[in-house]
């Protein structure tokens, strides 16, 4: 039997320089368009230095000294999601008022809006989007979240470089350590 195991997670505060249009179609699996090649395809939102997709040098890595508990509000309420969407690339996930995240360095409470995820299919197709000293995973959840202080304006929180703010965690498949009873 496989479980999935979360291996690590990211915190990545979105700049004003980011990567959304929903004029563009963003692709991740063919040579000729993929995270790499966004920069060129739409220089207007893929150009900056602050963006998705990133790859976490270990060796690189600093401590944050600021980083606290994340606090999860209403994370375990069963009625928490509103809608279940298929979007053609993923599986996307929309959430009811009232659930929120603070702490780890967040500067205040945020709302969570969505979370969805990236997968692959073991060969062709890559797994996470972001990666570990160059690993991909075979899947990455983003849990997206807005400050609380915009009251759902996320037009408002796109153009703050700390207003939303996407929670990643990676998960690895790997073989049941233990027996079922």
């Amino acid at each position: 039997m496989e479980w999935f195991k979360v291996v690590a997670f990211v915190v990545c505060v979105l700049p004003t320089a980011h990567c959304a249009s929903d004029a563009i179609v963003w692709c991740y699996h063919l040579p000729s368009c993929n995270d790499k090649t966004w920069p060129t395809i739409s220089p207007q939102y893929c150009n900056g230095s602050r963006q998705s997709p990133i790859n976490i040098v270990s060796a690189s890595a600093t401590p944050n000294n600021n980083l606290t508990k994340f606090t999860f509000v209403k994370y375990d309420d069963t009625s928490a999601m509103t809608s279940i969407e298929n979007t053609g690339d993923t599986v996307k996930v929309t959430f009811k008022s009232g659930v929120k995240i603070s702490g780890g360095d967040l500067s205040e409470q945020y709302d969570s809006l969505q979370f969805h995820l990236h997968w692959g299919n073991g060969s062709s197709v890559p797994g996470s989007e972001h990666t570990v000293d160059g690993k991909r995973y075979p899947m990455e959840l983003h849990i997206v979240n807005s400050k609380s202080s915009y009251n759902g304006n996320t037009s408002l929180a796109v153009k703050d470089s700390t207003g939303l703010a996407a929670l990643g965690f990676f998960i690895e498949v790997r073989e049941a350590a233990h027996e079922m009873i």
